[in-house]
């Protein structure tokens, strides 16, 4: 009788023992998969491709830390899917295309952000997650160029009414002002400012008087566009408006001294 003790306690132990080693071993190739994909996320040129497979290694790395139960290795993972969120912050921050050139990829971007806030505020509670989720949040939102693209971001944010996205929320009604009133029209100004730069590069148009002037005025305009964006990020209302009418005299400084010839 003791030896059948004794064999089922080691059988039971050797048990336990390849278990751990399994869940080991898993563990292992699941961050050593992260740690090559973000390797190649940051190689990928392409920033479209980039955000998308961010995105993924962002819901990957959250969903594995979610599963584990070690203190230590869920910690590796809640510092992988931190590193995802800063790259993803950089990235949109330089992203130079709006949502009425990629409303897939703004819209998949959105709401995987917004669920992944709320999962935050009610079970993880990472201050850090918080701050990179709505830092992203509010850089996305300030590319969107349209109403339907506001309309979604409203939807989204409403779909998870009852969570702490206040700031979201004002972020929003914001926005709305804006693009009932100048947001729309910075888009037009910036699209037009490009028509002319174009016209002016292609031999198109050609200036016709105060060549000083219109230098000046050409650096005074890449500036105010510059300010503006940082502003709206900012939510700086007052200064956005004051950077749209500086933007609006340059662009009809530079119509009147210069002359389409082609």
């Amino acid at each position: 009788m003791k030896n059948i003790i004794s064999k089922l306690l080691l059988v039971s132990l050797l048990f336990l023992v390849c278990n751990h080693f399994a869940f080991a071993q898993n563990f292992y190739l699941e961050n050593l998969k992260f740690k090559t994909a973000y390797k190649i996320s940051i190689l990928i040129p392409n920033p479209v491709q980039k955000i998308s497979l961010l995105n993924s290694l962002a819901t990957t790395s959250l969903q594995t830390y979610k599963k584990l139960k070690n203190t230590r290795q869920k910690n590796i993972f809640l510092n992988n899917y931190l590193e995802v969120l800063k790259e993803l912050d950089k990235t949109w921050d330089n992203f130079s295309f709006n949502y009425s050139e990629y409303p897939k990829l703004y819209e998949n971007s959105i709401k995987l952000y917004v669920s992944h806030l709320k999962e935050n505020n009610e079970t993880i509670k990472n201050l850090k997650i918080q701050e990179y989720l709505i830092k992203i949040i509010i850089k996305v939102a300030s590319k969107l160029d349209s109403k339907e693209s506001l309309n979604l971001l409203n939807n989204i944010i409403t779909k998870y009414k009852g969570t702490d996205l206040n700031i979201l929320q004002n972020y929003l009604k914001e926005t709305k002002n804006l693009n009932n009133k100048y947001y729309v029209e910075l888009i037009k100004i910036l699209n037009e400012l490009k028509t002319l730069i174009d016209e002016f590069e292609k031999g198109e148009r050609i200036i016709v008087s105060n060549y000083d002037k219109m230098e000046e005025k050409l650096l005074e305009m890449q500036k105010e566009a510059n300010l503006a964006m940082e502003n709206i990020k900012k939510m700086k209302l007052k200064e956005f408006e004051e950077n749209i009418l500086k933007l609006k005299e340059a662009v009809d400084f530079i119509k009147k001294n210069s002359k389409k010839i082609k």
